[in-house]
């Protein structure tokens, strides 16, 4: 049989190369399409690796800072006496810098911990610390570094050490740290954390004013400010409607169109004080905080009104003076803005006292209306012949050796030939301790006579042991009504210049507070080695203060403050997911908490260039 061979007639030889060319091109188009899909699935699936890695990389540094703010309050829980201890040693780098977040252990099972370079930090049941020697010599820790004023944000020095000595920096780290003023004006930066008691409390600038020192001038000369700025601060804070000279109350501020008016009270948080016409992000914040501004706070108070308006027509503005920042030092540029720190490393509105004694517990008030109570408390706590003195005192009052003395011929007892008489009750208060110091009670006789009872606080009689024991008894007592009160000034201030403003105060007792040995050390690491009344004790038995004198400075200052601020800065390891915020821990009440958190815009760019060469430089110059 002939073969049959299928062939191509003239007519068909055209559709048959078209057929072949149509799959050609749908082959082609097929494999563009697999190419584009494999490609595409690829990028996606590059990208949903880059997220999750970022969303990692957040996490961990949001963790990060949620344990550097735990490290802080663990800190702020401490009693006083630890935790001054803690900061008066060395040990205190390694509380705060480079706090490395250890995975769990697989051989022990042990839960994620803090750890430092330095080596763990351990607290037990009673609340005793075992935090090793530093090494590194503290570097950093009790020296100034400056750095450029211009960054916008603090350049924060952190590393973490591997086994070999050198710095790892892969795991996620956090490190505290605040600004500090060395004695020639220099801004620094040092590890650690600020009490607020460091700062002036906005409360005692009209408790001042009050008492005849002229707060506007305080605030123009110390802080900077306009005669504008100073007087509209102080109407927003006074309870009257009586507007000042440069000041504004609720008409002026309708005027210009705001919907809210002055809080007449002190604000919660300095955040509320962006309402005040005149007061910039700059001003409040410092020209080194670029910042992430919030008002949720100020939200709250309850007759401030509707915000909407004012965060609306101040964002612009906020945004014009963050991108305006100079890029390089300059003769134009404003250097005498709070040494580019803000009003908020001056003044605060956080700090509390807490009264209690170095152990933590709370001091004894002397003004409890059941003295039989007050009494058996008083003598587990302190001599007994002066907690039978205060009784005598509260029943039939006190006179001042000095000003009111005892008169001739009246026979004098020892306290304990006196029989209290729990019956009688308390018909004085005491305004001070310092009244028990050189003072003498009047005790009415059968026969219509007076017998005198000398205290047991005498400067003449315990000679050097007199400061021992006003120290003892000021850390164990207080005539304060509440035992949680809004602090007064810590007696290292953050502006030495603060004393001659301080009502009452002569300059010869100001001039004692600047004495070298006692001039504020913060920006050195130094503290105070003795207690404010120890040394206040030491003035007065000397003859350099008086009895009035030293009233006013147990009203005015304190060497306690029970709440503290610190600069964070978290990362996820090798500084990826960088951030960092203003952390305030309030330790006043029973359990401390975060009371306030700011968060800060990310760092300069050339962060990690700036850190690379700090730290080659330490391994260096160990």
């Amino acid at each position: 049989m002939p073969a049959f061979v299928a062939t191509c007639d003239n007519r068909s030889i055209t559709n048959c190369g078209s057929r072949r060319g149509i799959a050609l091109i749908v082959v082609v188009i097929v494999i563009a399409l697999i190419t584009t899909s494999a490609l595409t699935f690829a990028l996606l699936m590059q990208q949903s690796n880059q997220t999750a890695r970022r969303y990692a990389d957040q996490q961990q540094s949001q963790w990060a800072m949620d344990s550097a703010i735990a490290q802080l309050e663990s800190f702020a829980a401490m009693p006083p006496q630890q935790r001054d201890a803690k900061t008066s040693s060395q040990s205190s780098a390694g509380f705060v810098r480079s706090i490395e977040i250890q995975p769990v252990s697989e051989e022990s099972g042990d839960l994620a911990s803090l750890g430092s370079a330095d080596g763990d930090w351990i607290s037990s049941e009673t609340g005793e610390d075992s935090a090793p020697e530093v090494g590194w010599e503290n570097l950093l820790d009790d020296q100034d570094v400056t750095f450029d004023p211009t960054q916008p944000g603090f350049v924060i020095f952190d590393w973490t050490t591997g086994a070999a000595g050198q710095p790892s920096g892969t795991s996620p780290a956090v490190s505290m740290f605040v600004p500090s003023v060395s004695g020639n004006s220099d801004v620094a930066v040092r590890f650690g954390w600020t009490n607020e008691s460091h700062k002036l409390h906005l409360g005692r600038l009209l408790q001042w004013e009050a008492s005849g020192t002229s707060v506007s001038d305080l605030l123009q000369v110390l802080y900077g400010l306009s005669p504008e700025q100073a007087e509209r601060l102080l109407d927003w804070l006074d309870a009257d409607d009586q507007p000042r000279a440069f000041g504004g109350e609720a008409g002026s501020y309708s005027q210009r169109g705001l919907r809210y008016r002055p809080a007449n009270h002190v604000p919660q948080t300095l955040d509320a004080l962006l309402l005040v016409p005149g007061f910039s992000p700059r001003l409040l914040y410092g020209q080194r905080q670029t910042i992430t501004i919030r008002i949720d706070a100020a939200a709250t108070e309850s007759n401030v009104g509707d915000l909407a308006d004012f965060s609306r027509s101040q964002q612009t503005q906020i945004d014009r003076d963050l991108q305006s920042l100079p890029d390089s030092a300059g003769a134009a540029m404003d250097r005498g803005l709070l040494l580019e720190l803000g009003l908020t490393s001056r003044l605060t509105v956080s700090a509390k006292e807490r009264h209690q004694n170095p152990a933590g517990q709370l001091k004894l008030p002397i003004n409890h209306p059941d003295l039989q109570q007050l009494f058996a408390a008083l003598s587990a706590r302190v001599d007994p012949n002066l907690a039978a003195y205060l009784c005598l005192a509260r029943q039939l009052g006190l006179h001042d050796d000095t000003t009111s003395p005892p008169g001739a011929g009246l026979r004098e007892l020892a306290v304990d030939e006196v029989e209290l008489d729990f019956s009688q009750p308390p018909t004085n208060s005491l305004t001070s301790l310092v009244q028990l110091i050189d003072s003498h009670v009047r005790v009415p006789q059968t026969d219509g006579s007076f017998a005198v009872v000398r205290s047991p606080l005498r400067a003449s009689e315990l000679q050097d042991e007199f400061a021992n024991r006003v120290s003892e008894v000021f850390a164990e007592l207080t005539h304060a009504q509440q035992p949680v009160t809004d602090s007064r000034l810590h007696w290292h201030p953050a502006d030495p210049e603060l004393w001659r403003w301080i009502p009452g105060l002569t300059p010869e007792t100001q001039t004692l507070f600047l004495e070298p040995d006692l001039s504020n050390s913060e920006g050195t690491g130094e503290r105070p080695t003795t207690s404010l009344a120890f040394q206040v004790a030491t003035w007065y038995r000397e003859g350099r203060i008086d009895a009035s004198q030293w009233q006013i400075i147990e009203r005015e200052l304190t060497d306690g403050g029970d709440v503290f601020s610190a600069y964070v800065g978290a990362h996820a390891g090798d500084y990826r997911a960088f951030r960092w915020g203003h952390v305030i821990v309030d330790a006043s009440e029973k359990r401390p908490q975060q009371v306030y958190y700011r968060e800060l815009l990310p760092p300069p760019s050339t962060l990690q260039a700036v850190m690379a060469t700090l730290n080659e430089t330490a391994l260096a110059n160990p």
